[in-house]
């Protein structure tokens, strides 16, 4: 009787693990592998995957949110967000995927890691090439969400067209929650009362020998 309460607490706090409640954080993306095409740069393809590959991530901001099966950037906020992942180094002008809330400021030009005027997504091998239309909604940048425990896996899949010239950025980025993040409290709720069932069983045990 005693394994079967056990498994039941187990799959009762494995079952209930979701998306990220809040914005996501830089700790929150735990991997990508994504595959950029830029047409217009000497380099025309390229890959980004980590982070032990030695491609690093960044989230600032609060635009970067979550649902269990869509990955969303806010592209009217006004927090100067940006959620960037590029190689090697954040902000060396080259090989990235960025996705910014607010266009390039050369007085402070870590506001956007985007090098255009306007927000949008821009993808660069040694130049930028941002989507051409300022975007100014919440878009879904990824899609179909996998659970692979507390982590979701999205897809990304995007392209867009300037001139005769097609862009995109395709591939996977995994969120989760952050390395050493405190259980929430509904999952600290059912290990308490799994604990307390245990202590009764045993009890219970204790008085029937």
């Amino acid at each position: 009787m005693t394994r079967s309460v056990v498994v039941l607490l187990m799959s009762a706090v494995s079952c209930c693990a979701g998306p990220i409640v809040g914005p996501l954080a830089t700790d929150n993306i735990l991997g990508w592998n994504l595959t950029i095409s830029d047409p217009a740069a000497s380099v025309t393809s390229f890959t980004l995957t980590g982070p032990l590959s030695g491609s690093q991530v960044g989230v600032t901001g609060s635009d970067l949110t979550e649902t269990s099966t869509d990955l969303f950037f806010n592209f009217g906020g006004t927090d100067n967000g940006w959620f960037l992942i590029q190689a090697s180094t954040l902000f060396d002008g080259k090989t990235f995927w960025c996705n910014a809330s607010s266009g390039y400021n050369p007085s402070s030009p870590q506001q956007s890691c985007s090098d255009q005027p306007a927000p949008g997504e821009n993808i660069s091998s040694t130049m930028g090439d941002s989507e051409p239309y300022p975007l100014s909604t919440t878009i879904a940048i990824g899609t179909g969400g996998t659970a692979s425990g507390a982590d979701i896996i999205y897809t990304i899949d995007q392209t867009w067209t300037i001139g005769n010239d097609i862009f995109s950025v395709t591939g996977t980025v995994t969120t989760g929650p952050a390395p050493g993040a405190v259980p929430e409290p509904s999952t600290l709720g059912f290990l308490g009362l799994g604990v307390a069932v245990m202590g009764f069983w045993k009890f219970r045990a204790a008085r029937s020998s």
